[in-house]
C-alpha cells in the first residue's frame, strides 16, 4: 500500500505531507478556494455537493422517516455513469447552525468541537467550508444513503450551477483519506475479537 507522502508525489509533486496536513489543518481560513474547484463538471464525480437530496433513517420503532438536505456523493466517479451502475451512496451534509440547534451542549464545549471539524480531526466528519448557499458544515460518514442514479442526475439537472459543488484536486484527495480512514480505521486495542477456531 502506498504512504500518503506516495500519494502526494504523484497527484501533488510539490507537496509533502507536512506541507498538505498543515493546509488541511487550516482549512477553515483557506476556504473554499482550496477545497472546492473552479466551474461545475455537467457530470458528477465523487466528492460532489448537491442540495435536496432525500436521506433515510430507521428509527427505535423500525419507522423510516425521510429528511431533504445537502448531501455528499461518496461512490467511485466510474460507478456514477447511467448503465454503469443502478445507485450511488450519498452522505448527509449538516450546517454548524443546525448543528448548534439540534445539541444542547455547552457553548464552549461545541465551538472547541466545530473547530475539531474545521482541522478535519474528527474521523467520521468531512468539513466543508461555506461556499455560495451552502453554510459552513460537515458531511456525516455514519449516515450513508443509496439514491437511484436516475434521481440524482434529475437532481443535478435541477440544481443551479451555483449550488453543484466539486472538489478540487486536494480536495478529493482530502476526501479519499477521510473516507479511507473512517472506514477502515484499525479498532481500538480495548475491542476484543474470539480466536478463529
Amino acid at each position: 500500500m502506498p504512504t500518503v507522502d506516495e500519494i502526494l508525489s504523484r497527484w501533488l509533486p510539490h507537496y509533502t505531507q507536512r506541507q498538505f496536513a498543515a493546509e488541511v489543518r487550516a482549512l477553515s481560513t483557506l476556504g473554499e478556494k482550496w477545497l472546492y474547484r473552479p466551474g461545475q463538471p455537467a457530470q458528477l464525480w465523487q466528492g460532489d455537493v448537491l442540495p435536496d437530496l432525500p436521506f433515510l433513517s430507521v428509527g427505535s420503532n423500525e419507522e423510516v422517516s425521510v429528511a431533504v438536505s445537502w448531501g455528499l456523493i461518496i461512490s467511485n466517479t466510474c460507478d456514477l455513469v447511467i448503465g454503469q451502475d443502478e445507485y450511488a451512496v450519498i452522505v448527509p451534509i449538516i450546517s454548524f447552525a443546525e448543528h448548534l440547534q439540534a445539541n444542547p451542549m455547552a457553548e464552549k464545549t461545541l465551538t472547541s468541537f466545530h473547530q475539531s471539524l474545521r482541522e478535519n480531526i474528527v474521523s467520521r466528519y468531512f468539513y466543508l467550508p461555506a461556499s455560495g448557499r451552502l453554510p459552513e458544515s460537515f458531511a456525516d460518514f455514519s449516515r450513508p444513503t443509496a439514491i437511484e442514479l436516475p434521481v440524482l442526475y434529475e437532481r443535478l439537472a435541477a440544481t443551479a450551477l451555483t449550488d453543484h459543488l466539486s472538489l478540487s484536486l486536494k480536495g478529493h484527495l482530502l476526501l479519499l483519506m477521510k473516507l479511507a480512514y473512517h472506514v477502515a480505521r484499525p479498532e481500538t486495542p480495548d475491542v476484543t475479537r474470539a480466536a478463529d477456531s
